[in-house]
Order: structure tokens, then C-alpha cells, then sequence
């Protein structure tokens, strides 16, 4: 009996605590460090708390986001989409099709009062493409197994990728006004100005081998036509290899020189040299690409010094930009429109001190200049799996890293431990 009824506390501790812990979400003091050990930096982490103060525009639209989704839960939900067989696009007809009307309603997708017509109207196929573009999907207005999946996530689990995305978001981000966000799993990158978003643009972030970190810095200086050094995970990774294997050719064909400076005015012939000696720890030669079309930092780099050495970068890649998918760096943030990102931070109210024709002309000097950024601004380089855009509307991407698992890991551990606590209480 004993055993039973130690057994039942237990099951109902373990159960009290999964039901209260995202309740009491607000109230989670969890050390960044300790969810993310490798994948974070915050600067200075004891004004970063998780509380209730937090009057970031980022935040409260998010907490606004949070609320809306709780008055959904309140009112039961959202029905939930039966398989189906093949696909459903405009002019179908379908039993399905009531179903993904009142799903689509219940967030605002669908417009219309849903009704009992089986046919796939127009109006449904835009309701599809609002909530696939809402969702990182890809947008066609064809409901097929992906759309269903992603419609069928209940509201549940959408309020819990909210908590878990409010969090992190008050960990990185503080009350300023004017900011950088870079958010790796929605590949944007976007300059607020009195809270308000006056640029965005694409990016290309670390793929999951190599993943761009969580980040809370600040912009101070810039670097035009900037020589690209190879970091030791490249030289280790990447050139060393190519280097033992013979491939020379490769490395000359994108302008790497092997030099004893960090200028480059001291280059080695590398067909030369014996590599087969050296590892990443004790390679005496610094691998660099001079200023150029073929730079793999494109023309500018924007730096705020971290422990990673990540920046956010121009590339020579333009065509990564049309991708749908876009974790495939080496850590470092790659944006779309660098020339422009460079004139909106030095020169916002357009008094020609830093005008399009003056980066040109100091482009095609060809030397390396660094300019620094009076005062600097906020970086925050954020994972939000959960964000709402310049309208207020909520969006959903893939958990591209798995960081929303690490962070329910940890939370079930901790449940874990409480539960035993509280039978030891017992």
C-alpha cells in the first residue's frame, strides 16, 4: 500500500508540474548559459533577467501575440484536418474543404464566414498562402501533407513555441528603441528606428554544423573592402584538408594566399611547403583572401566584436538569396543588401555624409578602410521560432537548429528534479 501510494504522488507531482510549469512560464529565472552552453552570448546577463518590466516592441507584440493565442485555446481551439489522399488546390472539391475554412478562420487566415460548400474557392486558396507564409512554407495555396501537418499543430503546443520564444527574447533584448535584429531561423535581418522597421532584408546563416549563435552585442565599427582571414574552424575544417590533399589549385582559384602577416604582404608559395606538418594549432601561416569580387565578405562587413568572431557580411552569392532554406554559412550572417544596411546606419537622416556615391567611390579604391559607428547600436542576434511582423501578425518557422527542444529538454529536467523534490517532501 505503501508503495502504491508513494507511486500516486509521484504520477501526480509529475503531472501538477506539467501542467503548472508553462503556466508560470513568466516566472522562470533560467540561466541561458545552462539551456545553451555553446550557443549564446549575452552581454552583461544580470540585466538580462526574465521579467515583467521588459519594454522591448519585440516583446510586447510577441506578449500581444501570446494573449490572442490564449483566447483561441479559451474557446476550444481549432478543428483538426483528417488525412486525406493526393492534393487540395483551387477548383477541387472535397469533404475536407469545410474543415480547413473554419481551421483557417479561427487565425484569421480565411476571411470569410466559413460555410459547408466542398468546393476549393479562391478565396480559400489566398487563406492557404496567408497562413503558408505565416508558417515558412512554401506558399502555392495547395493544402497538401506539409500545410496539413502544420495546420493540424495544436494551439497547445503554438502557445508554448510562443513561451518558449518570449524567454530567449528577454534574455537577449533590452528597451532601446533603435536596434539590428538578425532572426537565424527566419533568415531576416531587419534595422528598427524608434521601433520602427525601416529596413529589412534576406540572410544566409550557419547551417547546422556549424550554427550562428544567440547574440546580444552592439554594432561599433565597419570594415569596407575588408580582407577575409580564415577562423581556426575553417583553417581546420576547410583549407587545411585541401592543403594535405594537394588541392592548391582550388584555394588560388578564390584568391586564398598563405602569409607569415596579417596584411598579406608576406605570401608563401604554398606548393612549397610540406602541410603535412602542420594542424589548426601550430600552422604558422595566416590564410586570407585580398579585397575583391571574389572576397568571400563581398565588400563590407559589419563587426561587433564576440567570442565566436561571427559578423554580418556581403557574400559574392547572391543566388543563395533565392532560396527558400538559407543555413548554409559557416557561422557568420550573409544579408542581401549590405550597401544599403551600411547607408541606412551611417547616414539615417540622408545628409550625404555617407551618400551611395561616397561608399562607391571608397569601393573602388580597393583599400581596406574601417569606419567606425559613433555611439553604435544594438545587435541582437536572435532565434525566434515565433515572431510577429511590422502588422503585428504571428509567424511560425521550422526549429532549424533543434534550440526549441534543447530549451523543452531542459524545462523536462527540471520537471523532473521538482517532482522528485516534491515526493521527498512528501
Amino acid at each position: 500500500m505503501k508503495s502504491l501510494m508513494l507511486s500516486l504522488i509521484v504520477l501526480l507531482a509529475a503531472q501538477t508540474l506539467h501542467a503548472d510549469i508553462w503556466d508560470s512560464w513568466r516566472s522562470w529565472h533560467i540561466d541561458p548559459v545552462a539551456v545553451y552552453p555553446e550557443h549564446i552570448g549575452i552581454a552583461q546577463l544580470e540585466e538580462n533577467a526574465t521579467d515583467e518590466v521588459d519594454d522591448n516592441i519585440l516583446v510586447k507584440h510577441l506578449q500581444n501575440a501570446l494573449s490572442e493565442y490564449e483566447t483561441i485555446e479559451a474557446a476550444g481551439g481549432w478543428p483538426r484536418i483528417a488525412p486525406f489522399k493526393g492534393l487540395l488546390r483551387e477548383g477541387d472539391v472535397h469533404s475536407a474543404v469545410p474543415t480547413i475554412k473554419r481551421r483557417l478562420y479561427v487565425t484569421g487566415d480565411y476571411v470569410e464566414v466559413p460555410d459547408t460548400n466542398m468546393t476549393f474557392g479562391p478565396s480559400l486558396a489566398e487563406a492557404v498562402k496567408r497562413f503558408q507564409a505565416r508558417h515558412g512554407l512554401k506558399i502555392d495555396g495547395i493544402v497538401g501533407p506539409r500545410t496539413r501537418r502544420a495546420m493540424n499543430v495544436t494551439v497547445q503546443r503554438r502557445i508554448r513555441t510562443i513561451k518558449i520564444n518570449l524567454v530567449r527574447l528577454k534574455w537577449l533584448t533590452r528597451n532601446e528603441k533603435d536596434f539590428l535584429v538578425a532572426n537565424i531561423p527566419a533568415f531576416t535581418l531587419t534595422l528598427y528606428r524608434n521601433e520602427n522597421p525601416v529596413l529589412s532584408m534576406k540572410t544566409v546563416v550557419g547551417r547546422k554544423s556549424r550554427p550562428t549563435p544567440m547574440l546580444s552585442d552592439r554594432l561599433t565599427y565597419s570594415v569596407l573592402n575588408p580582407y577575409w582571414r580564415a577562423p581556426k574552424t575553417i583553417v581546420a575544417e576547410d583549407i587545411l584538408p585541401k592543403l594535405k590533399a594537394g588541392r592548391f589549385d582550388y584555394l588560388q582559384k578564390v584568391g586564398i594566399i598563405a602569409t607569415r602577416t596579417n596584411d598579406g604582404n608576406d605570401s608563401i608559395d604554398m606548393c612549397s611547403v610540406d602541410w603535412n606538418r602542420y594542424d589548426e594549432e601550430n600552422v604558422p601561416f595566416v590564410f586570407m583572401q585580398k579585397p575583391g569580387p571574389k572576397n568571400y565578405l563581398g565588400f563590407v562587413k559589419f563587426m561587433f566584436p564576440n567570442p565566436f568572431d561571427i559578423y554580418i557580411h556581403d557574400t559574392p552569392d547572391d543566388y543563395l538569396f533565392n532560396r527558400r532554406y538559407r543555413a548554409r554559412s559557416s557561422g557568420c550572417i550573409r544579408v542581401e543588401r549590405p550597401l544599403e544596411l551600411f547607408h541606412a546606419l551611417y547616414d539615417p537622416q540622408n545628409s550625404g555624409k555617407w551618400s551611395y556615391k561616397k561608399i562607391a567611390e571608397k569601393l573602388v579604391g580597393g583599400e581596406e578602410k574601417l569606419v567606425g559607428l559613433p555611439g553604435g547600436i544594438p545587435v541582437y542576434v536572435l532565434y525566434m521560432t515565433a515572431f510577429t511582423d511590422e502588422e503585428g501578425i504571428i509567424h511560425f518557422v521550422p526549429d532549424i537548429y533543434g534550440y526549441d527542444e534543447m530549451m523543452m529538454k531542459y524545462v523536462n529536467q527540471y520537471q523532473r528534479g521538482a517532482s522528485a523534490r516534491t515526493v521527498l517532501l512528501k
